[in-house]
């Protein structure tokens, strides 16, 4: 849910049912639900539908009357699940040994270095903005959809890096060769067919 809508942890962990519509694949925040106390809408689609779909069929098995999208063991509204994301982070190889003032490795009983996470939930925030820009989704509709109230918050999220300058380094150089290939009288669609299809460009 937050790697693909940007939605706050706040936001998820107090997500009910009578907020998600599956035949109309949607969500709805209402004003109280969101931190800048503006209501949004949030359409689902692929493996996010998919996951809100199971969820509502593992609530219907075991906590019929169970209010959260998102709930514990015993049907009860989750309040905290760090001990979980700790857990999940150093099994999937996201972690860093824990260091003291001095910068020396903490060790536990056995002699071991102890781990922490080295990512944070809120970087699934990040993550889903970069990812909705890249996508192509206009800006201003990319900031509803994450609940960023201002411009200069959101740019903060959407950082660039040099892989991006890259990728827009060659897409110029792309679009100033079909250009060149237009004025010289060749057939565009000829050459887009022989490009990548993340590179192909729309040209006016």
């Amino acid at each position: 849910m937050a790697y693909s809508t940007g939605m706050r942890k706040e936001e998820i962990l107090g997500l009910q049912w009578s907020q998600v519509d599956l035949m109309e694949e949607k969500i709805t925040l209402r004003p109280e639900d969101t931190k800048n106390k503006e209501s949004r809408v949030i359409f689902m689609q692929g493996e996010l539908l998919e996951v809100l779909r199971f969820q509502r069929s593992l609530r219907d098995q075991k906590f019929p009357n169970c209010p959260w999208v998102f709930f514990s063991d015993t049907g009860e509204k989750i309040l905290d699940f760090r001990g979980s994301w700790e857990t999940g982070c150093i099994e999937a190889g996201l972690c860093r040994p824990l260091t003291d003032e001095r910068g020396n490795s903490v060790k536990d009983k056995k002699g071991k270095p102890v781990l922490i996470p080295s990512k944070l939930f809120h970087d699934f925030r990040r993550t889903a903005v970069r990812n909705m820009v890249r996508a192509g989704v206009p800006e201003r509709v990319a900031m509803m959809i994450s609940g960023h109230k201002t411009r200069s918050v959101f740019e903060r999220y959407n950082i660039v890096n040099e892989d991006d300058l890259k990728k827009a380094s060659e897409r110029v150089k792309v679009y100033h060769q079909e250009m060149a290939d237009l004025k010289n009288g060749h057939n565009l669609g000829t050459i887009r067919a022989q490009q990548p299809k993340e590179d192909q460009l729309t040209v006016n």
